[in-house]
């Protein structure tokens, strides 16, 4: 025989089953923080039950019903009846408020970061469910007067009320998923795993893979545009956010290549539209179009961010710079190649907005790069530095004299790297940093001089290191460029690098030591370069002054 006391602990175990599946699906959805997402789990589960407990001993008190156990309650269908007759309206005004808050701030944050964060939302398994349980409560208590027997126990009337109550105790704790899965982490997180899904877990039929290539596009589009939105608004935390998720994105898809089907690596169509047709179709023949895809990202990325933030330029030289060593690593030459290319890009890019700041750390990055592939890949460092050579000279071109002293720099603390770990490289680095001083021009920029001497003051500080070490027909090289200099300003070079006492520069800036500071352990033999120098130089000075003379007197003599 069923009870009134049995009917409403049957309806409360549906209910809970329904509250239990809506915290699985919430607890579905990753967040940045896992303990918070069981926490939202648990809150929502423990309102519900505690809701239904309260309501259904609310109810039980106003009947005046004993509770004791395996005794009949009291209630007459009347009561609930009379208890259950608002809750369509009460239920249906409370779902057209959670509508219109989250309406709100949806939309809110889609003009924030991006117009996708609409189409995130309505895919959230979370936000479905929890629309679906409302409307299906709401369609319940619409119905609910056709399914009352007065003669029968009050089940549909105190499903309803359980409904209500489950409906109630799941507002604050959906508001609190909804504020926390709109902040800018959770949905940059959130595109980086429909990025990473898309081609881990993408479809194996050949057919379907074009539509998963489309969805990848996609996501790495929406991704992009959220960060130029970041850098609009001024929000470094989220540009750097999504710098992350790209570069996260790319490095897996560069690990997990070799296992995809070939159909991935050809270039679905409508990608890369702004590259000519025969840039595209050598991209495509490569097989390095999402590479390209990626870094053509960051590469847009870096263009708005040399002028708009600089902050996060050294963010976007670092995940270039992890990509290519995740392409070597992957033993993949041409998407090496590709993010070469577009490091140089991103040098380019600082020397042409005129800030050094971007290029001096841009520069940092590629040096380190390429002391990783002295260990790895030694015959591409010689081309790096050439092609740093040239983009210092362009750099000294624009007046930027700075950038031409830090690709020196740059250089001479790659040689010494490769003394160490790959010393036949050396010699082709040295090449090149000899090649990159210029005679200032009588014509040219007032800061060609102090270029001159900032180059000079690296060169010497290298040939000081490679007379310590043993190398002296290394050292001999720079000897012989610098053999032609006055000695005023060999004076001045050196003096130059014995006034740095300190290896940390007197000001903060992005690398924290001061490029001139010259270790102790060097300066004798720099000490003894330069006075070979000055004498070599006083005494051609001296023979050209006597020649000079005994030109002058030939005449006389006649």
């Amino acid at each position: 025989m069923t009870t009134g006391y049995e009917s409403p602990l049957r309806c409360a175990r549906l209910t809970g089953r329904a509250c239990r599946s809506l915290v699985r699906g919430m607890e579905d959805v990753r967040t940045s923080s896992t303990v918070r997402q069981h926490h939202i789990g648990a809150i929502s589960f423990g309102l519900g039950v505690i809701g239904l407990g309260v309501g259904w001993l609310v109810l039980a008190l106003l009947a005046g019903g004993d509770l004791a156990p395996g005794k009949p309650m009291p209630f007459r269908a009347m009561d609930w009846a009379e208890t259950a007759d608002n809750l369509p309206e009460v239920l249906a005004a409370t779902l057209g408020i959670v509508l219109t808050v989250v309406a709100i701030v949806v939309q809110l944050a889609s003009q924030r970061y991006s117009a996708h964060v609409t189409t995130l939302f309505v895919r959230d398994p979370v936000n479905i469910s929890v629309f679906m349980f409302m409307a299906a409560s709401c369609v319940y208590l619409v119905l609910l007067p056709g399914l009352i027997d007065g003669d029968g126990p009050p089940v549909p009337e105190s499903l309803a009320i359980a409904l209500a109550l489950s409906n109630f105790g799941l507002l604050l704790p959906y508001f609190a998923y909804v504020f926390r899965s709109l902040r800018p982490e959770v949905l940059v997180n959130g595109l980086e795993r429909s990025a990473v899904r898309a081609f881990l877990r993408g479809p194996a039929r050949r057919d379907r893979i074009v539509a998963a290539q489309r969805q990848l596009d996609d996501t790495v589009g929406r991704l992009a545009d959220s960060c130029i939105v970041a850098l609009r608004e001024a929000d470094r935390g989220h540009a750097l956010s999504v710098i992350d998720s790209l570069e996260h994105t790319l490095t897996t898809w560069l690990r997990n290549r070799h296992e995809l089907d070939r159909a991935w690596l050809r270039m679905p169509p409508g990608t890369l539209p702004q590259l000519t047709r025969e840039f595209r179709a050598d991209i495509d023949q490569r097989g390095i179009w999402f590479e390209t895809r990626v870094l053509g990202e960051l590469d847009y990325i870096m263009r708005r961010a040399a002028t708009e933030m600089p902050e996060v330029v050294s963010r976007l030289g670092t995940a270039a710079r992890h990509s290519a060593q995740a392409a070597l690593e992957a033993d993949n030459d041409e998407a090496l190649r590709i993010n070469l290319r577009f490091i140089n890009s991103f040098v380019r890019h600082g020397i042409n907005a005129r800030n050094v700041r971007v290029a001096f750390a841009i520069l940092e990055d590629y040096r380190r790069l390429a002391e990783y592939l002295l260990e790895h890949r030694p015959s591409e460092v010689a081309d790096i530095a050439h092609q740093l050579v040239y983009y210092g000279r362009l750099a000294s071109d624009r007046a930027l004299g700075f950038v031409s002293v830090t690709v020196a720099h740059d250089l001479r603390i790659l040689c010494e790297r490769a003394l160490d770990v790959r010393p036949e490289a050396a010699p082709g680095i040295i090449d090149a940093l000899v090649a990159l001083d210029e005679e200032p021009d009588a014509h040219g920029p007032a800061s060609a001089e102090p270029t001159l001497l900032g180059i000079r003051r690296a060169q010497a500080m290298l040939a000081a290191s490679l007379a310590t070490r043993g190398y002296d027909d290394l050292a001999q090289r720079i000897a012989d460029d610098m053999a032609a200099e006055p000695p005023s300003r060999l004076k001045a070079i050196r003096d130059g690098v014995l006034a740095v006492r300190e290896r940390t520069f007197w000001e903060v800036n992005d690398r924290g030591y001061n490029l001139d500071y010259l270790d102790p352990a060097f300066h004798e033999a720099f000490l003894h370069f330069f006075e070979t120098l000055i004498t070599r130089a006083n005494r051609r000075r001296a023979s050209l002054t006597t020649s000079t003379h005994a030109v002058v007197t030939v005449p006389g003599r006649t």
